[in-house]
């Protein structure tokens, strides 16, 4: 993202660019590791773990989505869903563990596969990915 960039006009001057106006922080929306190191192979941050490590992630979704359930994969591997979170509010934040095979060599695909809350306004069903390399 780059910077939001403010121009002032004052009659009969040049336009002049003003410093940026502060924004608040948000969550990056996706998955990200909660206790994993990353490496960088080939220009791509992946997660860096050992056959065997426990991986925790943390998936927070949009705002106006939230989720059902969810279906957790490594590669091509179900790990198993959470189930409808309860009350009327929509959850927009979840955080799960799994444990990469004891025989794990290579780079693997993370994926959650998200069904949106009932109240949220598009029911689309989507997916956030995350790669993690493992030696």
């Amino acid at each position: 993202m780059g910077h939001k960039h403010i121009w002032s006009i004052t009659p009969g001057t040049e336009p002049e660019m003003t410093e940026p106006e502060t924004q608040i922080p948000t969550l990056s929306l996706g998955l990200s590791s909660v206790n994993a190191a990353t490496i960088t192979i080939n220009g791509e941050v992946m997660l860096d773990t050992a056959p065997g490590d426990t991986v925790t992630v943390n998936l927070v979704m949009p705002a106006d989505k939230g989720y059902a359930r969810i279906h957790w994969y490594l590669s091509d591997n179900e790990l198993g869903f959470p189930t409808t979170p309860s009350g009327t509010d929509i959850e927009t934040e979840v955080t799960h563990t799994f444990s990469m095979p004891s025989d794990a060599s290579g780079v693997y695909t993370f994926k959650a596969y998200i069904y949106p809350h009932s109240s949220a306004s598009d029911q689309s069903v989507y997916e956030y990915t995350i790669k993690i390399y493992c030696s």
